[in-house]
Formats: C-alpha cells, sequence, structure tokens
C-alpha cells in the first residue's frame, strides 16, 4: 500500500490518498485511515507472535502449543501444526518456521507445516530472530543468553552471554541487538559473525522490544516502565554507534508491548488490555483492543485504533 496525499480521490492508488500526512493509505483503489482493521481472524489460544512467509501469516498460540497458519490475503485457516510447550517466538528463513519454545525450538517446512526438526537451547526459547544464516534465540534468566543456530543443519554455533531476562531481538545486518527486560534497562549488541560483545547501551525502565530502521539508521526500543503516570517511551539510538538519539512519548497511556518499521513509519503496538506486559509479541496485533501508535522518522506521532476479539488476529491498513 501506498501513502498518497487527498483522501477524497483515490482512484487507483496514484497520488491522491493521504489528507493530512501518513494519516490514510491507498488499498486497491479505497483510501482507508492508517491502522484500518481490514478484518479478524481466529486463531489458537492465546496468541503471542507472528510472522509472514510472504504468503501465509504464521501464528504462535502460547497456550495451544501450536501455530496456527492464515492466508494472508483471505485470512483463512491454512492449518495448525504442534509445537513445543510454551512457545514464545517465531522467525522464517526463507524456507522454514522456526518456533521457539520452553526447551528450545521447533523446525517447520513453511510449505507443509512438517515437522523439520526439534533442537535443545539450554535455558529454553523466548525471542528468535534469522539472520540470513544463523538462527539466534534469546534464553531468560540473570544473566541471560543468546545461543546461534545454523539454520541450514540446527546445529549450535555457540552460546553468547546478555544481560537480564532478554525479552527481543533485533538485527541490523551486521550486528544482533539483546533487549535486557529485568532491571538493567538496557539492549546488549553482539557482533552477528563472532558473537563478540560491541557494547551495551541503556535505555528506558524495562525495556520489551526493538526495531532496526534501516532508512535512519537507528534503533528504536520500547520501554514498558512508568516514567510518570500512564506515561511510556520509546528510545532512539545510533545503530552504529549505540549513542543515544532521542525518546519519543507514547500518547495514550498503555504500555508498550510491540514495535515495527515498515520502510517509512515506526509502529509501536499499544496494550490497552490487563494482559502481562510483553505477553503480547514483538509486532503482532493481538488480543485485547490494542492501539497502535505511528511514529514518523522526525518523531510525530499518529494514532489509530484497531479491533480485535479473544485469540484473534487482526489485519491493518498500512
Amino acid at each position: 500500500m501506498n501513502v498518497q496525499t487527498d483522501p477524497t480521490n483515490c482512484g487507483t492508488c496514484g497520488n491522491n490518498c493521504g489528507g493530512a500526512p501518513n494519516d490514510f493509505v491507498c488499498d486497491q483503489g479505497s483510501c482507508l485511515a492508517l491502522g484500518a482493521s481490514l478484518g479478524t481472524y481466529k486463531v489458537g489460544t492465546y496468541p503471542v507472535a507472528i510472522t509472514s512467509d510472504g504468503t501465509n501469516i504464521w501464528v504462535v498460540n502460547a497456550v495451544s502449543d501450536s501455530v496456527t497458519v492464515l492466508n494472508a490475503g483471505s485470512g483463512a485457516t491454512v492449518g495448525t501444526y504442534g509445537v513445543g510447550t510454551d512457545p514464545a517466538g517465531i522467525a522464517f528463513d526463507g524456507v522454514n518456521i522456526w518456533v521457539s519454545f520452553a526447551g528450545g525450538i521447533t523446525e517447520l517446512l513453511a510449505s507443509t507445516g512438517a515437522l523439520v526438526g526439534t533442537y535443545t537451547v539450554a535455558g529454553g526459547g523466548e525471542a528468535i530472530l534469522y539472520d540470513g544464516t544463523n538462527i539466534w534465540v534469546a534464553s531468560q534468566g540473570t544473566p541471560g543468553s543468546v545461543t546461534k543456530i545454523l539454520a541450514s543443519t540446527g546445529s549450535t554455533v555457540g552460546t553468547y552471554s546478555a544481560g537480564d531476562s532478554p525479552e527481543s531481538l533485533a538485527f541490523d545486518g551486521t550486528n544482533i541487538w539483546v533487549v535486557n527486560y529485568a532491571n538493567s534497562g538496557t539492549v546488549t549488541k553482539l557482533l552477528a559473525s563472532t558473537g563478540a560483545l560491541v557494547g551495551t547501551y541503556p535505555v528506558g525502565s524495562y525495556p520489551l522490544h526493538i526495531a532496526f530502521d534501516n532508512v535512519n539508521n537507528t534503533m528504536w526500543v520500547t520501554n514498558s516502565g512508568v516514567v510518570s503516570i500512564a506515561t511510556y517511551t520509546a528510545t532512539q539510538l545510533s545503530a552504529s554507534t549505540g549513542a543515544f538519539e532521542s525518546t519519543h512519548t507514547l500518547g495514550n497511556g498503555t504500555p508498550p508491548t510491540g514495535i515495527a518499521f515498515d520502510g517509512t513509519r515506526v509502529l509501536v503496538l499499544l496494550d490497552t488490555t490487563d494482559l502481562p506486559e510483553g505477553d503480547l509479541g514483538e509486532v503482532a496485533f493481538l488480543t485485547g483492543s490494542i492501539g497502535v501508535q505511528v511514529i514518523d522518522t522526525t518523531g510525530i506521532g499518529f494514532d489509530a485504533d484497531a479491533i480485535s476479539g479473544s485469540n484473534t488476529v487482526t489485519k491493518l491498513a498500512d
């Protein structure tokens, strides 16, 4: 979808949809408010993470110990496949789906959902990502750790120290960034090629999730600790140096639980339910009444509502 300039005349997504900057998107000839609900679809119990394989959407169901696959266009259920106990994160390597769980990671063939392998990770699996060659899995603990696994074989390359209770991961093309949730309020930067520590950098209180903005070469981190009454923040760091760049206040007074960069905007998932912080997954639009706050690269925020129900995922205009 393309952000355009006039919400009254979308046409065929030419140059005529947008209204106030970034308020509207043009979707197949129709103008839609940014973040408008395009549909809500049933999945398993307690969905916590989500990814795309380019054709389908894969949703991790923490209580069901499964993943649900939905057609990205129609939302129709393609299949549901069992994984390990208490699954938490999900990643796609171009061929296979990887799901972290309490004992390690499960690998499924994306085209069929068939089990490829199950691999033990010391400390269990929390966040997970793919860097183009390797799978990285965060294991919570005090201190926590990150394990690097060769995607082609499932063999462990190495395990590297992180901060306390690593919650999420991001890759900037060269380095792995680890969000350390408990106590420290920091992110750890590891060299992806070796796992060597590059640096540890302060962010806000109780950071949860992280995204890489490759346009501006910055890292964005959501902070779930309250800085004042019902006020939460996102911290922006230089991806090159880890230096602090800015703090952005998240406007609607609800804790941020996920973040993503779509090539133009930073989208922050806001949890307005009573679910424990962090239980909503990294870039998912999941259970509860959720708002999406959009921060553009100049720091201006726009709010939109998302509609969802119990154990569902919602497709939003972006």
